[in-house]
């Protein structure tokens, strides 16, 4: 059953950075990893087996930190990784093949200073991180589908000092 892959899966990704993703519109489910080189490598769930590992775009540095999410009205996934030197890149994957890779930041190269996160509403995801590895401020980007927006960055931000992890979470409500 559903349980014994999940049990499975999570204690063979115990020394992997790996993330996994799946679509509430019955898209696939699709599992990214690191083996801690500039590559970040795939895997998409059929429903009964893992297919054959492929790889996303490769980065400059090895991956330290690796984040995935899936848009949940379309058969879409933003891959996220942060890599030895700081730097933070983005990619989109459209149900065929990776787009190509954007650098947003270059956060502090030991700590995951980046998340994504699809609003709950308008399925817009949002690429939260820190500009540079000093920044006491973070920024923000956004993706609706087509377009990855300009830079925001909010200066009220609500700590102080540099921020050593940054993690978003999805409004139920809105």
């Amino acid at each position: 059953g559903s349980t014994t892959a999940q049990t499975t899966v999570s204690s063979r990704l115990t020394n992997w950075m790996a993330s996994i993703a799946t679509t509430p519109t019955g898209g696939p489910i699709m599992m990214a990893y690191s083996k801690t080189t500039t590559t970040p490598f795939y895997r998409v769930w059929n429903g009964t087996a893992w297919g054959a590992e492929a790889s996303a775009q490769a980065v400059v540095g090895n991956i330290n930190y690796i984040v995935l999410k899936s848009a949940r009205t379309r058969n879409e996934a933003i891959l996220g990784v942060q890599t030895s030197t700081g730097a933070i890149y983005a990619q989109t994957w459209n149900g065929t093949t990776w787009s190509n890779l954007t650098q947003v930041g270059t956060g502090p190269a030991t700590t995951r200073s980046f998340d994504i996160a699809y609003e709950k509403n308008s399925d817009r995801a949002v690429i939260a991180y820190l500009p540079t590895a000093a920044s006491v401020d973070f920024a923000y980007r956004t993706w609706d589908g087509s377009t990855l927006s300009s830079a925001t960055t909010v200066t009220s931000s609500p700590t102080t000092g540099v921020m050593n992890w940054i993690e978003l979470k999805q409004n139920p409500l809105a």
